[in-house]
């Protein structure tokens, strides 16, 4: 890089500066909105209204979130069953409960 001893750096900021004023960006004023029939200012940018479906499709997304991920009262009467002996599944549901757990193991992998 060579250094033009004659160059004036002020000119060259000046016309950084320039350069600068040249692409702001200007926005009307709220009397010229009010006049162009718009009731916002288009400058403000877009706005996003949700819909009703996503409000509550966010209730029920709060409402799982709060379920407990073990059904205790379900647990504890497997259990007592389990300890009385008189927990007998048929063979239909064990198999049925191992081909759902395999399957469901499969899909997360």
């Amino acid at each position: 890089m060579k250094i033009d001893p004659n160059l004036d750096p002020s000119a060259s900021l000046q016309q950084t500066t320039a350069d600068r004023t040249k692409n702001q960006v200007v926005r009307p004023s709220s009397e010229e909105v009010r006049e162009s029939g718009f009731e916002t200012d288009p400058t403000e940018g877009d706005t996003f209204q949700p819909s009703a479906m996503l409000a509550q499709a966010q209730v029920l997304a709060a409402r799982v979130q709060q379920m407990p991920d073990v059904r205790t009262q379900r647990v504890a009467a497997l259990k007592q069953q389990i300890e009385q002996g008189t927990y007998n599944p048929s063979n239909e549901a064990v198999a049925n409960a191992v081909m759902v757990s395999m399957t469901s193991s499969t899909r997360r992998s």
